[in-house]
């Protein structure tokens, strides 16, 4: 070997060394990293869709890690068809499984009834998207036009106070009696449709003429699905003003973990704010996330994710055109009102019986960036440095 090859052989050896040095300091400063992150559990309200795209942009862009935060996101519902199990939001937390979870506001408020200690923290949707729907071929608007009328009703699920409410809101008040309700199963869409039948060119086997849904699902899958157009009938209309999902922590965790939920939140609430601004990407991490528990169709994502944008812009339009005085609080995303959740108490009186439920333990804004008090020293995450 001569000087010439000596000498190449030794910078080549000393180049592959300070590549294995500076690989393993990476791989050490990453792993200190981790070391340091603490890790969260979230659930959410349903399966992973992008009703939740805040939530996933939030991972996707590390606005958690950036947070020392190590989330993971459990749908509310895992599995599908006879393996579908579900793992309720308020149950998941209120046993210390899980340390957040998401679900809506009348399930919080009947869970303190209960004697759950359990707090919202961040509202993030400042309007429900629960409506009844209807086919535009039936021409129905209006509730009173349901009287006499099958209706579809979940009589295990929260969302029948906001269906009561909005029949005492109706001028004047429908009766229950007045409209035949029909128990139907949580996906309603069958009921409302019924079949095909390509023989008569006609629908046949309909069950009620309106069922309870969401904004954000029902109507988009009824058009896609069965290529018919439907009505929604707004609970804002009969009075019905709640919240959507709410974000909650138990008080104990909230108590413990203070710095914890203030990153969480901000960091959830940057993770919203990105979804808005880039709704393609919020799809794109939406299915990315979702695919360690299910496969989800781009396009049926995309038109969720409209209206999910069209919800919230909508809720931010309307809040900002209220009259505030001197003293009040800006509109901030996330951001509760007692005025709101006395709406919600209202609803669920019937349920709550003689538990008196006090709504400032119900909720708190402290958590969010805006509300936070001064005297309270800043966590240390990104959020607040």
């Amino acid at each position: 070997m001569t000087r010439a090859q000596r000498l190449s052989a030794i910078i080549a050896s000393f180049v592959v060394l300070v590549g294995l040095f500076v690989t393993a300091c990476h791989y050490r400063r990453r792993s200190d990293d981790q070391k340091k992150l603490t890790k969260i559990r979230v659930r959410l309200k349903w399966s992973h869709q992008a009703q939740f795209a805040g939530f996933y942009v939030a991972q996707q862009r590390g606005f958690y890690r950036e947070n020392g935060l190590d989330v993971l996101l459990l749908p509310g519902i895992q599995g599908s068809g006879e393996t579908e199990t579900e793992k309720p939001a308020i149950q998941m937390v209120a046993s210390g499984e899980d340390d957040f979870g998401l679900t809506g506001p009348e399930s919080i408020l009947l869970a303190r009834g209960k004697g759950l200690q359990i707090k919202a923290i961040a509202a993030i949707f400042q309007d429900s998207p629960f409506c009844y729907i209807a086919l535009k071929s039936e021409n129905i608007l209006r509730l009173r036009q349901l009287v006499g009328q099958p209706v579809g009703v979940h009589f295990d699920s929260p969302d029948i106070l906001t269906y009561r409410a909005m029949l005492k809101g109706a001028t004047p008040p429908i009766r229950e009696t007045q409209v035949k309700e029909v128990s139907i199963p949580l996906d309603g869409i069958p009921s409302l449709v019924g079949q095909y039948d390509a023989a008569t060119d006609r629908w046949k086997g309909r069950q009620v003429k309106a069922i309870p849904g969401y904004l954000l699902n029902e109507p988009i899958r009824i058009k896609r699905d069965y290529k018919l157009d439907v009505n929604i009938i707004d609970p804002a209309a009969y009075q019905v003003h709640l919240f959507g999902d709410t974000l909650f922590t138990t008080e104990e965790y909230a108590r413990d973990h203070s710095d914890i939920v203030e990153c969480f939140v901000a960091a959830t609430i940057r993770g919203w704010r990105e979804a808005l601004r880039d709704p393609d990407a919020a799809v794109n991490a939406t299915i990315e996330v979702a695919k360690r528990d299910q496969v989800l169709d781009r396009e049926l994502e995309r038109q969720k994710m409209q209206a999910v944008v069209g919800l919230i812009q909508k809720s931010e339009v309307k809040a900002q055109r209220v009259p505030r005085t001197e003293d009040q609080t800006p509109y901030e995303f996330g951001a509760m009102t007692y005025e709101k959740w006395k709406t919600v108490q209202r609803l669920t009186e019937e349920r709550l019986e003689a538990s008196h439920v006090d709504l400032t333990q119900v909720f708190t804004n402290e958590y969010l960036p805006e509300h936070r008090s001064p005297i309270r020293p800043l966590p240390k995450c990104k959020a607040y440095r």
